[in-house]
């Protein structure tokens, strides 16, 4: 019978990591191809104790070379690339595995949780962020890591119009824990700048020197130029397109009134007339104006991009979120107005915002036993409302008619501060 599923990872000085990375893959995946990079700790210790095969790759300071050497050696059906403090749910790979079974896409994103706090199965809801990365693939057919660091595999499934989507099964990630944080960008950045001295013109190493020494430099803006000339002199359509978004975040943060804005999103839009960026950021003008048609448009077509450019940018999806909710609401479509501030409770976890427009969408449906609920769990830490917000949800209590209303309005005193009766 064909093996299904073969789990990957390039390793080095993983001691601390690798027990439970094994405990967590070990018996789900059919095979687990462990390629070390140069350890000098007792990582390959570990997997020879636990009964695995060492591979070797030698370092040559490219995180594709390794991770492709690695997939090579993958016999299955579909790879699953992972990072040795990377974790899952038992029953999501169940889930994952039963979903390969039949399926006619080639590659999947999965969305990986930057955990803050190492014990993952506790802590969840302490993250830093949320990203969508493409590390699950079928095998044999030459899919493979493109850039020697920021590796991304999605390139080469695009370049040939392979069939993706996404699997919401999370990847818990704890790589990126307050205490390693720094240490791993500090690593990341001297990696960066190593390579972009040896190959200054490579676009992609550009743009990642730029993000690392992100400032109002006119310098800054200069390399960025630079970087997408080169993209477009390559014909690298998907390069010169991340280079425009990085310069359109440039020029909204140090040169707000720049006419060069436009012409950047202009080039976005005829690089892909259905950018989650592009369609972002006129979804918010068109809220700006007043225009909620366009609005309600523009950021559904956004949100269907948060696959691809949008990946990580978790400004724009509590944004998108948020101003979809407020728009289902306008449109009178309560349910699916509901629907995306739960999305958005689920994604960020409730903040007072979103507290508050669950409020008035109970409250205008008359879910009265909702929004009674919802008023005396507020599941917020700390509540901070401008007065006009306070001042409508008191008047929201007082125009219902329930028992216990004066211990409610108590409570609202309580949990909102000074409230005029």
């Amino acid at each position: 019978m064909k093996k299904l599923l073969s789990v990957c990872l390039i390793y080095k000085d993983e001691e601390n990591h690798l027990n439970e990375f094994l405990d967590c893959f070990g018996d789900m995946a059919d095979q687990i191809v462990l390629v070390d990079t140069g350890s000098s700790d007792q990582s390959n210790q570990i997997v020879q104790d636990r009964g695995y095969e060492n591979f070797f790759f030698t370092w040559c300071n490219d995180f594709s070379k390794a991770k492709n050497y690695a997939m090579s050696l993958c016999t299955s059906e579909w790879i699953l690339i992972l990072d040795a403090d990377e974790r899952m749910d038992r029953l999501d790979l169940i889930t994952l595995k039963d979903q390969l079974k039949e399926t006619a896409f080639d590659g999947f994103y999965l969305p990986v949780i930057n955990l803050k706090e190492s014990s993952w199965q506790t802590n969840r809801e302490d993250y830093s962020s949320k990203q969508y990365r493409m590390n699950l693939v079928r095998n044999f057919k030459d899919f493979h890591y493109i850039y020697p660091i920021h590796e991304r595999l999605d390139l080469s499934l695009e370049l040939v119009k392979a069939p993706i989507s996404a699997l919401e099964l999370n990847i818990y990630h704890l790589g990126y824990i307050d205490s390693l944080c720094e240490e791993k960008s500090d690593r990341n950045l001297d990696l960066i700048n190593l390579l972009y001295e040896e190959d200054p013109e490579n676009p992609h190493l550009i743009l990642y020197h730029c993000m690392g020494k992100w400032s109002n430099s006119l310098e800054i803006y200069e390399q960025l130029v630079r970087s997408n000339i080169l993209s477009e002199a390559n014909q690298d359509r998907e390069q010169l397109y991340r280079g425009l978004i990085l310069e359109v975040k440039w020029l909204e943060e140090f040169n707000a009134s720049s006419t060069k804005i436009t012409k950047c999103l202009d080039r976005i839009l005829q690089l892909d007339p259905m950018s989650g960026f592009y369609h972002y950021k006129k979804g918010k003008l068109a809220m700006t104006l007043g225009n909620t048609v366009k609005a309600f448009e523009a950021f559904n077509i956004a949100l269907d991009g948060l696959m691809t450019d949008l990946c990580g940018d978790e400004v724009a999806k509590y944004e998108i979120l948020d101003n979809l909710g407020v728009l289902h609401a306008i449109r009178g479509d309560y349910d699916l107005a509901e629907q995306k501030f739960l999305d958005l409770e689920g994604h960020f976890l409730r903040i007072p915002s979103t507290w508050h427009q669950l409020l008035k969408l109970y409250y205008i449906q008359k879910k009265y036993s909702n929004f009674l609920e919802t008023l005396a769990n507020p599941r917020v830490p700390a509540l901070d409302l401008d007065q006009n917000k306070k001042l409508e949800i008191n008047k929201m209590v007082n125009a219902l008619n329930f028992s216990h209303k004066d211990e409610m309005l108590e409570f609202l005193e309580k949990i909102l501060g000074e409230l005029e009766s």
